[in-house]
């Protein structure tokens, strides 16, 4: 497949969005990078009109891209991808790849996303000169277009300095993002050795997310705690991170597990969180029979703008109409204002738990595992 970066400016304009600096690189070069570690064919062409940026490509890509002033250089089929679009991944690019049926493709933005991206079939617009992201060309003759939805992030295309404010945010996101993932990896390794020589007979493990890693009780109702809960994790992760490599051995009479306030913070269903975390079950089920487990409902948060009460209330019905007959249940409707919040006295933040927040939800837990 040929790929064809559109890296044509706009000469009367004032800003040239293409060559501005963006985390330590130039706005095209993310496109430019996204192409050369997916799977298209070589070299990768990038289309310009302005001597600087060709210049600059040969500079900074001497053997990977050559530059060319026309479209009609490059033959169907191809894959044209705009320069100004600093969030597409070589994941997506291959993921369009193998999505092909034959037929002319274009990106347009999710109908619940941002609207930055032109919808082809509705503007009627040659796709390498809208503001689309990308455009598949099977065949130069076919005028019909399919669309791909990308997220509101993926269809960022650079055309304003609004647009540039708003990639400069979503990038801190991505950093962000990025760090929280190692800040994870990092706990992980931390906690690894004691959860996996831990061992001993009255012992209580609690597999979870921060409101269990920083629980320092070290006796829950007669019984020794072993935590292995991990701050920031999502269900998902504990799986992908800890519990496919097998990387938990399991040594104790109860398991607390408590999953789900983290995953809803994404855009996953109650079903697909669900499944996740029955994940969980099945792991402490197969490798320690004996064991009693029990289930922490997610707690209301209070005042949080990423996490909403509403999506908790439908995860916990869902968890605890399908939850396994057993696995004990563990709701913590007590730790509410009359509101149907968190407690603000129960918390130090509206998410995780403040010292009397672990005193309330240890004596809700001990009542329910004697």
């Amino acid at each position: 497949m040929n790929c064809v970066i559109d890296c044509r400016e706009n000469e009367g304009a004032c800003n040239k969005f293409l060559t501005l600096n963006f985390d330590g690189g130039y706005i095209m070069q993310r496109a430019i990078d996204a192409a050369l570690e997916a799977d298209m064919s070589r070299p990768v062409y990038v289309l310009t009109n302005s001597d600087h940026i060709a210049r600059l490509c040969g500079k900074i890509y001497p053997e990977e891209v050559r530059v060319i002033g026309d479209i009609g250089e490059v033959s169907c089929p191809k894959l044209i991808i705009s320069g100004r679009a600093p969030f597409i991944k070589a994941k997506r690019l291959n993921s369009i790849l193998n999505d092909r049926d034959g037929g002319n493709m274009c990106s347009a933005v999710k109908p619940d996303g941002a609207a930055s991206v032109a919808d082809l079939f509705e503007k009627k617009e040659s796709p390498e000169v809208c503001g689309s992201v990308f455009a598949l060309v099977e065949a130069e003759d076919k005028t019909d277009y399919r669309k791909v939805y990308l997220s509101a992030m993926e269809s960022l295309v650079l055309n304003t300095k609004n647009d540039f404010e708003l990639a400069l945010a979503l990038l801190l996101k991505e950093n962000k993002s990025a760090v929280r993932k190692q800040g994870i990896l990092n706990r992980i390794e931390k906690k690894l050795e004691p959860a996996e020589t831990a061992a001993g007979e009255n012992t209580i493990g609690l597999i979870g997310h921060s409101q269990l890693d920083n629980w320092q009780e070290r006796n829950i109702g007669g019984y020794k705690v072993l935590n292995y809960g991990i701050s920031g994790i999502s269900s998902f992760e504990y799986y992908n991170y800890i519990l496919k490599d097998e990387r938990l051995k399991l040594t104790s009479d109860i398991y607390l597990v408590m999953h789900g306030i983290n995953d809803v913070a994404g855009k996953r269903t109650a079903e697909e969180i669900y499944e996740s975390i029955v994940r969980t079950f099945d792991y402490v089920r197969s490798r320690r029979p004996s064991a009693r487990i029990f289930f922490i409902c997610c707690a209301h948060v209070n005042g949080r703008l990423d996490r909403s009460n509403l999506r908790i209330d439908e995860l916990n019905d869902y968890m605890l109409e399908h939850l396994p007959p057993d696995i004990v249940p563990i709701r913590l409707d007590e730790m509410d204002d009359e509101f149907g919040n968190l407690d603000i006295s129960y918390t130090t933040d509206g998410l995780h738990f403040s010292e009397k927040g672990y005193e309330k939800l240890k004596e809700i837990v001990e009542e329910k595992i004697k």
